[in-house]
């Protein structure tokens, strides 16, 4: 685990959507640089992380703290695929919630979201993920897939996240229980009025009971909407305890099992998939948590009421970004001169590329640009003297060093304190 500082990508947007009809891949989806980092992924309740993980543990779907590395990076969906996306590929809308193209598609089966990956890769001339020989429907709805099949993680086409994917990109490497607010300042009793919760996630205490449209509130740290609250979102992996190893690149059991019992419901059918995030009607202590995770069977569409929507993921190639600098090579040298407000960032552009440099607050907004425009191969530095665009000082507290090539980011966490 990493104590000195937190290495956090940023990575600048694409676009908030994407365009049915443009066979423009990757669109609306970000980078998500995990190629060569790791984590700490799941749960372990105990005294000393308070009250909510005490009376939540035995509910937590969470159980199983280990460590999980990834050999490669991958797009994320900045947002869970809307109705309108949906319709457009699939010709119809199961959706509960309507009267806005910009609400998540929900109310499907995790059969009708791989087969919108695989329609979307056809669109976007990538591969097609998912392989099977053929379809049991109930009216529109796909409730099974013959001989279904997905092995191959380095093909180029849309896919449902894999669980580990989605918590590395819930949490943005932000420590604690939730990516928006440091659990010390998140009790059990100021969570759910808390207005850093309600600018973050649609819960069941600002949703109205219903989902919203999508990119409303504020996003991750990586940018990315919703990842708590609004709809669970399916994940690839079959309902199973989580490993007590150390996983590299992993992708969950090969089936489910029928005897787990971590969600605190006797345990789940041998063919349920996991699903993240909670929903516009839950709670943010427990099911909006960004360890947690639920389970339903993969044929359901009801099972969530309404609750269950997805969002697609995507491996990187090398070859994926053209003109992508080596990672190695641009990796940034970040450091705080001692006794001083500041800070030098030290990189290097191996090929030319658009290159920024900013400075965010843990909220995710900017508080300076220092780097902005494209450059030559070279070697740089950069610093920043604890000003904002403005000129004045910014407050002790954390802060974060992004510098962006291309599509590739990196970037590191500073504490700075008079």
């Amino acid at each position: 685990m990493k104590h000195s500082f937190f290495i956090i990508p940023l990575v600048l947007a694409v676009s908030w959507y994407s365009n049915a009809t443009a066979a423009q891949p990757y669109g609306g989806m970000k980078v998500i640089p995990a190629i060569g980092d790791s984590f700490v992924m799941g749960f372990n309740a105990d005294s000393t992380q308070g009250p909510e993980a005490i009376q939540w543990g035995p509910y937590s779907c969470v159980m199983g703290e280990h460590v999980v590395k990834f050999t490669y990076s991958f797009y994320m969906d900045t947002t869970m695929v809307t109705q309108t996306e949906f319709q457009a590929l699939m010709g119809f809308n199961p959706s509960q919630h309507t009267g806005n193209g910009q609400y998540p598609v929900e109310n499907l089966s995790w059969f009708d979201a791989a087969l919108y990956c695989n329609a979307r890769s056809k669109r976007d001339n990538l591969d097609t993920v998912y392989t099977f020989t053929s379809i049991s429907k109930n009216g529109q709805d796909a409730t099974g897939l013959g001989n279904l099949a997905w092995t191959d993680i380095t093909k180029n086409g849309y896919r449902i996240p894999t669980n580990a994917e989605y918590e590395y990109a819930t949490r943005a490497h932000t420590p604690g229980d939730w990516f928006f607010t440091p659990p010390t300042i998140l009790g059990w009793t100021s969570a759910l009025n808390n207005t850093i919760v309600a600018d973050a996630q649609p819960y069941c205490w600002n949703s109205q009971s219903s989902t919203h449209a999508v990119a409303t509130l504020k996003p991750n740290p990586f940018g990315l909407y919703d990842m708590r609250g609004n709809c669970f979102e399916w994940e690839n992996d079959f309902e199973a305890p989580y490993p007590q190893t150390t996983q590299t690149d992993p992708v969950g059991a090969a089936s489910g099992d029928p005897n787990e019992a971590s969600c605190g419901n006797g345990g789940a059918e041998a063919g349920s998939k996991m699903c993240c995030g909670g929903s516009y009607s839950d709670d943010v202590c427990n099911h909006e948590r960004t360890q947690y995770h639920y389970h339903w069977d993969a044929s359901t569409t009801t099972g969530g009421g309404g609750q269950i929507s997805f969002r697609c993921a995507a491996t990187v190639s090398p070859t994926a970004i053209e003109g992508r600098a080596n990672p190695a090579s641009i990796s940034p040298r970040v450091s705080v001169t001692p006794g001083r407000f500041s800070a030098r960032i030290s990189y290097t552009v191996q090929n030319r590329c658009p290159v920024s440099i900013a400075i965010f607050d843990c909220k995710g907004q900017t508080v300076r640009t220092i780097v902005s425009g494209t450059l030559a191969p070279g070697t740089y530095a950069a610093s920043w003297d604890g000003g904002n665009n403005r000129g004045k000082k910014v407050a002790a507290g954390s802060y974060i060093v992004s510098v962006t090539m291309a599509l590739q980011s990196f970037s590191k966490t500073l504490f700075m304190a008079y």
